[in-house]
């Protein structure tokens, strides 16, 4: 008895790991537009960048990339700190809006809203600088998730934009303004189970739920 005991929470277990797939990272990498353009911009208004172009989507899981162009933009909130100081710039900045975090190409690829929160750190003249931060997923082309056998997109994503050749104007904003290099988005996406393994998990749920109701009878 023992031992059918075991094997019906064994049974159980199986249909509940059958249908409970862990994430796939997506990753949609970028650069910056061609030439020495100044597409990079931040003062106590908020941070505007782009278009940087994406190049390459990639599934962390399998290690698969997929050539895939788009132009990628962001804009924040107004900026809840923003300070230059000894040579350096930082700032931390609102939510942006619907749509604050776009890829289009030329139909909406991936869309977002830029959370509370999102950080900027640079050097105040000549030299690098970051901004990333989350952002709440709102739309995900749905033929991008298809090629990785992707469905389920969780909402909470995040991302990252590097830039140089900085400067920062001595009017009273102390505007940043740079040349972006590039970044990455990243979101979360759940793999679409196989019609055989869903097969599966419903004989083992069944199978089990029979074990105890026979059990309890």
């Amino acid at each position: 008895m023992r031992f059918v005991r075991l094997f019906a929470i064994a049974t159980l277990l199986l249909a509940v790991l059958s249908v409970t797939a862990l994430g796939d990272q997506i990753t949609f990498s970028f650069v910056s537009v061609a030439g020495n353009f100044r597409d990079v911009r931040a003062n106590a208004g908020g941070f505007t960048a782009g278009a940087g172009l994406n190049v390459l989507v990639t599934d962390s899981t399998t290690g698969m990339s997929l050539p895939l162009r788009g132009l990628v933009t962001m804009t924040s909130g107004e900026a809840t700190s923003y300070a230059v100081s000894s040579g350096l710039v930082t700032g931390t900045f609102e939510a942006g809006g619907r749509n604050s975090l776009t890829i289009i190409d030329p139909l909406e690829i991936l869309g977002g809203a830029i959370a509370d929160g999102s950080h900027l750190l640079a050097t105040a003249n000549g030299g690098t600088g970051a901004f990333a931060g989350v952002f709440t997923v709102s739309f995900v082309e749905p033929a991008v998730l298809a090629e990785f056998g992707l469905g389920h997109v969780d909402p909470r994503g995040s991302f990252a934009w590097t830039f140089g050749q900085n400067l920062t104007a001595t009017t009273r904003d102390q505007t940043l303004t740079a040349v972006g290099g590039g970044g990455t988005v990243t979101i979360t996406a759940t793999p679409i189970p196989e019609v055989s393994t869903l097969a599966l998990a419903g004989t083992s749920l069944l199978m089990g739920l029979a074990y105890f109701r026979r059990r309890s009878s």
